[in-house]
């Protein structure tokens, strides 16, 4: 195929060069028979004839000049509407790649979480913070945000049965597995028996399998928006709300990671939630037919006629 297009192309040129030269030729010819000149030799002679026909020639020079570089801007219009095209495309592309993605591999685990933070009564003291105020996302905002005894109480949770209790819910309703199973034994207490659980082997596969998974896979999700690799507009309409949820949800893990004297964690994370809340807000305040309006589909690729 991409040897019968070269072909093509070669093919092309020729014809073009041939009648490039034919017309040359016979513009000579008719400069000659206008000026009653027949032959070669009669030419040469003529000086007056001569000087005609080296004008006529560089007439048509001129003109040939002036229509290629018309056409040589032309095709430098189209090759880079082209690729300005092809760009676009390949941006969509990637939004609508990572929209699988992100319904394939977070939404599972917002659930989850989200599940957990209501059973034990996180949830509450997550959204007791004005979600304006929720934009650096690190300790030093954190303690701004929360009182030291919402703070500790929150500790307390992610340490205690409630959150024990919440997990293994989470497992039958979700199907999430943290092999909570085998972490449990039974021991004897007398005549009765009792399940004793490794509270602490529970948690850190909590830690590491749902809340550090989710947040490494958000922040793959986002990088490619805040390096302009996709475009998030393509997706900000279908994903936003759940998103904007989820990051608000994780407000307090991503914070306490974010500690003073350390490099900054999920900074990609961050960039995109603090552009789409913003972008939330702003039409939030419109009214309802405004909202109407205001749907976007984002990017819309225009073909290249």
């Amino acid at each position: 195929m991409a040897e019968s297009e070269c072909e093509m192309k070669r093919n092309k040129k020729v014809v073009v060069i041939i009648f490039v030269l034919l017309f040359y030729i016979l513009a000579i010819v008719e400069t000659m028979n206008v000026n009653n000149v027949y032959t070669v030799q009669s030419l040469l002679k003529d000086t007056a004839v001569l000087e005609k026909l080296y004008f006529v020639v560089q007439i048509i020079t001129g003109v040939g000049l002036i229509l290629g570089a018309v056409i040589g801007v032309w095709q430098y219009y189209l090759s880079t509407k082209s690729e300005i095209i092809k760009q676009k495309t390949e941006a969509v592309q990637k939004s609508i790649d990572l929209a699988e993605y992100y319904r394939a591999n977070i939404l599972d685990l917002y659930e989850a979480l989200n599940y957990v933070y209501q059973e034990t009564g996180m949830n509450k003291i997550i959204k007791s913070i004005n979600p304006d105020k929720m934009k650096e996302f690190d300790e030093a905002e954190l303690f701004n945000n929360l009182a030291p005894q919402q703070i500790e109480e929150i500790r307390n949770i992610n340490r205690s049965t409630d959150l024990i209790n919440a997990l293994m819910k989470m497992e039958m309703v979700f199907g999430v597995d943290l092999g909570i199973k085998s972490h449990m034994r039974m021991k004897k207490n007398g005549e009765d028996e009792e399940i004793q659980i490794n509270t602490s082997a529970v948690l850190r596969r909590y830690g590491n399998c749902i809340v550090s998974e989710v947040l490494n896979r958000l922040e793959y999700f986002a990088m490619h928006f805040e390096h302009n690799t996709a475009d998030e507009t393509v997706v900000y309409q279908s994903l936003h709300q759940t998103y904007i949820n989820l990051i608000q949800l994780l407000y307090f893990e991503i914070s306490c990671k974010n500690s003073k004297g350390h490099k900054k964690y999920y900074t990609n994370v961050i960039g995109l939630y603090n552009k789409w809340f913003e972008r939330y807000k702003n039409k939030r305040t419109n009214s309802t037919i405004k909202d109407r309006q205001s749907v976007t589909k984002g990017t819309v690729v225009n073909k290249l006629n």
